[in-house]
């Protein structure tokens, strides 16, 4: 009875963090669209406050870039295999 208990918590556990993996890769991916769309319409100002924006999403940018790619390659590896 132990091991069926211990076996319904780990299957659950498992596919409870799978699922919050998920929600975060998709909030990191909708994050980085907006953070580009915001720095791209920034960029196409005139005038130095929009130029400081757009360079000051930059800082958000690289990390999610970070993670975006860590998700293809995770996704790459599971359809490999």
């Amino acid at each position: 009875m132990t091991a069926t208990i211990t076996n319904l918590v780990l299957e659950t556990f498992i596919t409870g963090t799978t699922g919050l993996v998920t929600a975060l890769g998709a909030a990191a991916v909708i994050s980085l669209i907006g953070f580009l769309v915001v720095k791209e319409l920034a960029s196409a100002s005139n005038g130095p406050r929009p130029k400081a924006v757009s360079e000051y999403f930059l800082v958000g940018i690289v990390p999610l870039l970070i993670v975006f790619g860590l998700i293809v390659v995770v996704k790459c590896m599971e359809v490999i295999s």
